[in-house]
């Protein structure tokens, strides 16, 4: 399933902030917890192991940055 598609069978989620403290552990705890879960970071190169592990989706993510995000 792409990014953009609902799932019916399972909740999913956008995190923020995912590659570490509470962004990090949320996403992780969702995901072990059967949720769909877009970790949004701005290093994807540098997800964390445990992240990477819990089978959340790594996405690009610099909410810092106006033209990494889309715009209507």
């Amino acid at each position: 399933m792409a990014i953009g598609q609902a799932s019916a069978s399972r909740p999913s989620v956008l995190i923020s902030g995912a590659s570490s403290g509470i962004g990090l552990a949320t996403a992780q705890l969702l995901a072990y917890r059967g949720w769909r879960v877009f970790a949004g970071l701005r290093r994807p190169a540098a997800a964390p192991p445990t992240l990477l592990a819990s089978g959340a989706e790594i996405v690009a993510l610099d909410v810092t940055d106006p033209a990494a995000s889309p715009q209507p």
